[in-house]
């Protein structure tokens, strides 16, 4: 093997398939990145066995080869060479880069031995705008969990069908779901996959600098999701499991829900506030909401530390009532969902089984609940 490339091309290749690398594995060789030349290219790839990126940088190949290497010793080294060409040649298991003002020896293995990076996708399923995807995600994939011991409830479900995709996270104390409107014509076929939530909140940072379209494919067996945008190929695998069945858990409005409208810049430094002596008890925080005040109090107390009250301006419809939450899971919500203002729902029930609700204001696309506590 033997190219030329630029090392700016070469730096943000690693990068790109560098969110693959595994960093704790059995399999040494997952430490490391495929280099090959393809097509007058260089083809970069990483896996972790779950996850496996693939890109295309440009280059000037004068001998067709492939390698691997240390992925973040390779990374490391060519991100910190000025922009320049790199001239790379491939001895035995060597690999020898050249640039200006450095050369250096890569210690390598055959590329023999990196498992097969899978491609077996049914066909393309959707085209979607990367920057709507990567917003979705974030605002539903924080709510999944993060406890193994439920495998299905680390990853979030996404359902596509003619008129909408449908992100949704859960975790068994909260659920946020965000919906996506679709005219049908970007969709090709329909589907139904619970996807890792940290491997497409990965996936949504990595595509949201990009332009054009991302392809959305899933395999014939339902296991294997691959995106596909400009010259990055992404492929994971879905989690095997019954997803719960959210739809249940959304509480109907009725006449006795008691509703407030408030801003999320209020309500959130009262939650930081009450949060201070909250930290101590678990971060519970006591919700008190006053049709005749017109407001909602945040209330937090600690028999060591002290009390908080704070008093948040609201439009409320309903009856006054009193409950508490995890101040995090509120916040957690506040912080990814853009909206200035929010509407919370306080169904007539609420208490065990029956959820708050958390609207954003101007939007209909984005639903948020979250499980009252004990207090």
């Amino acid at each position: 093997m033997k190219f030329t490339c630029l090392q700016e091309n070469l730096v943000r290749g690693l990068s790109i398939v560098g969110r693959a690398v595994s960093v704790k594995n059995s399999l040494p060789v997952l430490s490391n990145v495929l280099i090959q030349t393809d097509s007058g290219r260089l083809k970069l790839s990483a896996t972790n066995l779950e996850t496996s990126i693939t890109t295309w940088i440009g280059a000037s190949v004068d001998e067709d080869g492939a390698i691997t290497v240390p992925s973040r010793l390779l990374y490391e080294f060519v991100s910190n060479l000025p922009p320049a060409s790199i001239a790379g040649e491939l001895d035995g298991t060597t690999l020898k880069l050249k640039s200006d003002k450095a050369s250096s020896r890569f210690n390598g293995v055959e590329a023999s031995e990196f498992p097969e990076i899978p491609d077996d996708s049914e066909g393309l399923h959707l085209s979607i705008d990367p920057k709507i995807f990567s917003e979705a995600v974030l605002e539903s994939a924080f709510a999944a969990a993060f406890d193994e011991s439920r495998p299905v409830l680390t990853g979030v479900l996404v359902t596509l069908d003619k008129n909408s995709l449908s992100l949704v996270g859960v975790d068994g104390f909260r659920l946020a779901q965000r919906l996506v409107a679709l005219d049908g014509k970007s969709v090709k076929k329909t589907f139904s996959a619970v996807i890792p939530a940290k491997t497409l909140l990965e996936i949504a940072r990595l595509v949201s600098s990009f332009e054009g379209s991302l392809d959305i494919s899933l395999n014939k067996d339902g296991n294997l999701v691959v995106f596909t945008i400009g010259d990055v190929f992404i492929s994971l695998r879905t989690i095997d499991g019954e997803f719960p069945e959210y739809k249940k858990l959304i509480p109907e409005k009725s006449k006795g829900t008691t509703s407030a409208k408030v801003s999320s810049k209020d309500f959130v430094n009262a939650l930081k506030l009450a949060n201070v002596f909250a930290k101590e008890a678990l971060s519970v925080v006591k919700i008190k909401v006053s049709p005749k005040d017109g407001a909602i109090y945040v209330l937090s107390s600690s028999s060591e530390l002290g009390e908080n009250n704070s008093r948040v301006e609201a439009e409320v419809d309903g009856k006054e009532l009193e409950t508490a939450f995890n101040s995090k899971f509120i916040l957690d919500a506040l912080g990814n969902i853009k909206s200035e203002e929010f509407m919370l729902e306080f169904p007539e029930n609420i208490g065990p089984g029956v959820p708050g609700v958390l609207r954003p204001i101007g939007r209909d696309n984005h639903l948020y609940l979250v499980m009252p506590l004990q207090y």
